[in-house]
């Protein structure tokens, strides 16, 4: 009951707001004075809808593309570190696979040390500067996203290979096993050029990526 009593009196205000005022234009509309002050009012204020909106609008398109902007540069500072650390990481464990022998299974204590390594990999930022990201701009950053992908497949195959060797080694697929080390070395070994490439890419702003993509276009 309390609801529609007030339901009622909000109605009553409004309809005595907009009443009122017509009410009043026409028992005054025959003064020259008083429609050339409403004509006036009505002028400024249409000029100011017609004009002042799509203004407002623009700027505030603006306001937010600029902030967007600046929040792609700063975790753009942040991916380049991450990639750095990373790149360390996958240097240490492709030159520790590099020193195995080819023939012989790399043994527990080896795959563990590679999942603790693998385990450091930093690799949340990106998610955070793809969401700032507008689709036609997610081509500037294909090799940052593709770099990604691949330290997320080596740390999957290295712990993947914790697992799988004592199971093959169980299983007699000595063979099988020692596979494991060559798989794991083609991946750091193709990752570490992909690395460089990303930071090569996170170095130019995505003007000069841009303009670079479209060069390659019209050469193709």
């Amino acid at each position: 009951m309390r609801k529609l009593v007030w339901t009622v009196v909000v109605w009553t205000i409004i309809i005595a707001l907009i009443t009122f005022p017509l009410v009043y234009s026409v028992q005054h509309w025959s003064s020259t004075t008083f429609r050339d002050g409403a004509v006036g009012t009505w002028l400024g204020t249409a000029l100011g809808i017609i004009v002042g909106l799509p203004v407002g609008l623009a700027l505030d398109r603006l306001r937010e593309r600029t902030i967007r902007k600046h929040r792609q540069r700063s975790l753009g500072h942040v991916v380049y570190r991450e990639l750095e650390s990373n790149q360390g990481l996958v240097t240490l464990l492709d030159e520790e696979l590099a020193q195995l022998p080819r023939s012989q299974p790399a043994g527990p204590d080896f795959w563990k040390w590679a999942e603790t390594v693998v385990g450091g990999f930093e690799l949340e930022t990106y998610g955070e500067l793809g969401a700032t990201l507008m689709p036609e701009e997610r081509v500037y950053y294909a090799r940052v996203a593709n770099t990604y992908d691949s330290l997320r497949r080596l740390a999957s195959t290295i712990r993947q290979s914790t697992v799988r060797e004592v199971l093959l080694l169980r299983s007699g697929s000595q063979g099988e096993a020692s596979n494991l080390v060559v798989t794991a070395k083609a991946l750091s070994g193709l990752l570490l050029p992909q690395i460089k490439d990303a930071l090569e890419e996170l170095e130019r702003p995505p003007e000069e990526s841009a303009s670079r993509l479209r060069l390659a276009g019209e050469n193709a």
